[in-house]
């Protein structure tokens, strides 16, 4: 499991890479309702996270040669919709207003109603290169839909008629997600650094060169941006938002498995093989620690619970106080 566990109510939702979609009871791991995607031709892999919206649940798979996007019943796992994809879609879905924004593996952007999953509007191909099985995951911020393509290409739409605002080449291969800060599009790529672009008008700023490759989710918390990055070891920064100078930075000596740092409160949490960290986000200092079974990748928390996609295909739920009895 790649994707970042969903919670909502009493209900723990995530997608797989062996192409079922679980509804699990929050409390027991329970199925509530299993979805498999062999139904709708080969099984697909679920690489993007959930939109949910009210009783509603939108998500995103990608297979060869088809993947969907789906709309779910949220309680029953009855479908509403699904659209096919070449490739289908393999970044996270986002939503606004009764619309659902999709980047689809074949180098499109669609703009669907929710309700019914009918095209309010489609933003065609970026040429040769921009289709890819594995996309990084767009941002809606402001009056801006933000999508980046594997090529090193980043555009920014219209979130409403999908016209184009901005395009904007980086020139090397993207390789996280995106991130606003403080009014810039913020990017990693493959060249070991981070690229600013302009939210209202693309326009560049200096890059930040992070000394070896960032990967995974950025995300931007009370003035740090958080940055998963490998190199002569594996680590985690803390950049100050506005100047894109380094606050902290923890290495470690294994890879970081958890793609997108979890934060609680004043505590960033992060996992590799074996172990969750816990981290304060203040100055990078040790909170606590536990051992788990296996690779830790997708993290989510819920009171005093945490959520735990491993590698292996199982979710664990750890109470939170087993962990913070522990350090190192």
């Amino acid at each position: 499991m790649f994707v970042t566990p969903a919670v909502a109510g009493t209900t723990l939702y995530v997608g797989s890479c062996s192409g079922r979609f679980y509804s699990l009871d929050l409390a027991t791991g329970a199925d509530r309702w299993v979805y498999d995607t062999s139904a709708d031709g080969s099984p697909a892999q679920f690489h993007g996270d959930v939109l949910i919206d009210g009783t509603w649940l939108f998500v995103g798979a990608d297979a060869q040669p088809v993947g969907h996007l789906y709309a779910f019943d949220t309680a029953s796992g009855r479908v509403a919709w699904k659209l096919p994809f070449p490739g289908g879609v393999p970044a996270s879905v986002l939503g606004r207003s009764g619309v659902v924004y999709a980047q689809a593996a074949g180098g499109e952007v669609w703009a669907v109603e929710a309700a019914t999953g009918e095209l309010v509007w489609l933003h065609g191909a970026l040429g040769p290169g921009a289709a890819s099985q594995r996309q990084v995951d767009p941002l809606l911020a402001g009056d801006r839909l933000v999508v980046g393509w594997p090529s090193g290409d980043v555009e920014a739409l219209d979130p409403a008629t999908g016209d184009l605002q901005w395009s904007a080449r980086i020139g090397q291969r993207l390789n996280t997600s995106l991130a606003e800060v403080g009014g810039h599009v913020v990017v990693g790529a493959v060249d070991g650094k981070l690229h600013a672009l302009a939210l209202a008008d693309g326009r560049p700023r200096p890059p930040i060169d992070l000394g070896g490759l960032p990967y995974g989710d950025l995300v931007a918390t009370g003035g740090c941006l958080l940055v998963l990055h490998s190199g002569d070891g594996h680590s985690l920064s803390c950049l100050d938002a506005a100047r894109g100078a380094s606050v902290w930075r923890r290495d470690f000596a294994s890879e970081i498995g958890t793609f997108r740092p979890l934060v609680l409160g004043n505590t960033v949490v992060v996992g590799y093989a074996g172990r969750l960290v816990g981290i304060t986000l203040e100055d990078g200092a040790d909170a606590w620690s536990c051992a788990v079974d296996g690779v830790p990748r997708g993290l989510n928390a819920d009171g005093d619970r945490l959520y735990i996609g491993m590698q292996s295909g199982t979710v664990t739920a750890l109470p939170l106080a087993s962990c913070k009895g522990e350090k190192g």
